[in-house]
């Protein structure tokens, strides 16, 4: 993320619905909210279904959008 945007971007503890509900009722500026649903980089840490659920309904209530970032390994990063 070049340095200049740094200060559009809020990260949020994963998997932890109390933080994003709580920033995103305090900051009408989010305009979305990036999720991987399957974080894998160091092991697989996958969201709870209840979490990406709360997600969405929050993000549909405040017009924000919700954008599920997930790519799968290993399309893309093979070396050769």
């Amino acid at each position: 993320v070049p340095e200049e945007n740094l200060r559009y971007t809020v990260l949020m503890k994963y998997n932890d619905i109390v933080s994003i509900r709580q920033k995103l009722g305090e900051d009408s500026d989010i305009a979305g909210v990036i999720l991987d649903p399957h974080m894998s980089m160091g092991g697989l840490f996958p969201a709870g279904s209840e979490y990406i659920r709360e997600v969405r309904k929050l993000t549909k209530e405040r017009d924000v959008v919700l954008i599920f970032d997930e790519h799968a390994w290993p399309f893309g990063h093979n070396e050769g």
